[in-house]
Order: C-alpha cells, then sequence, then structure tokens
C-alpha cells in the first residue's frame, strides 16, 4: 500500500506535459545529489483531522494534508510551465485509484504560494529558477 506521498507522486507524474519536462524526477522530501536538468520537489506541511463524533468506515484519517511544492529548472520557463501545468489540475475531484496511485481523494486544490515563501531547493550561488505552489488534499483514503 502506497502513502499518500507516493499518490501525490503518481498524480503530478500522470499530468499531461509534466513528465515531459521533467521524465520521473518528482521527490518526496529530498533530491537525489546527482539530479539534472528540472524537476518537482514536495513536502508536507501540515495535516488537519475532520472533527466528528461518529466517522464512518473507511473515511479519511486526515482530512485535509497540505504540501509544498516546488518546480525547478535551469529554464525560467520549464519551471514556470510546470507550475501552469499543476495548476490547472486546482478543484480536480473525485480522485480515484489509478489517477491518484492506489488511493483515491475527494478534492485537490492547487494555488500559489504566500510571497513570504523561503524556497527549500535553490540556495543563491546556483542556476536553478524555481515556481512554488501549495497543494491541499481532502479526503484522501487508501
Amino acid at each position: 500500500m502506497a502513502d499518500i506521498g507516493e499518490n501525490l507522486a503518481s498524480w503530478i507524474k500522470g499530468i499531461a506535459g509534466v513528465t515531459a519536462i521533467t521524465g520521473q524526477r518528482v521527490h518526496q522530501n529530498s533530491v537525489p545529489a546527482d539530479y539534472a536538468g528540472s524537476y518537482i520537489w514536495f513536502a508536507r506541511v501540515d495535516s488537519e483531522d475532520l472533527d466528528e463524533l461518529a466517522p464512518s468506515e473507511g473515511q479519511a484519517d486526515q482530512f485535509f494534508e497540505e504540501f509544498d511544492i516546488e518546480c525547478v529548472s535551469l529554464s525560467i520557463d520549464d519551471a514556470i510551465d510546470l507550475a501552469k501545468l499543476l495548476r490547472g489540475k486546482n478543484k480536480s475531484r473525485p480522485i480515484t485509484p489509478g489517477q491518484f496511485g492506489s488511493g483515491s481523494a475527494q478534492g485537490i486544490f492547487v494555488g500559489s504560494h504566500s510571497d513570504d515563501y523561503n524556497p527549500r531547493n535553490v540556495q543563491s550561488d546556483e542556476r536553478f529558477n524555481l515556481s512554488s505552489l501549495r497543494i491541499k488534499i481532502a479526503g484522501h483514503v487508501e
């Protein structure tokens, strides 16, 4: 059984046009030291329980899961194009097994990041360009 991170990586790779730019380089939490070219990095930043006194069978344990997403490339155009491809999937619902790895979700919401967001994948001495997003997944069930 895959976890939500593996399911999110599978969903991102399934978006038309993403793998044409990144290949299979979609990474959770860390990027291999020998990375090359464009890639997408993501990390979970928040989980929120659904407050319900009598949850039903098969209900999501964590109702909302939020992830920081960074689209990174040597080309500013590729970084922006990757972000546009992901942003184009805003309000996707419902997400069924096969579309979201082995899991499902009630919805996925994609938005821009705040102006004060500090990217984790670009240092000042590197030539990479980055476009950052925030993804919120509602009702993920494995």
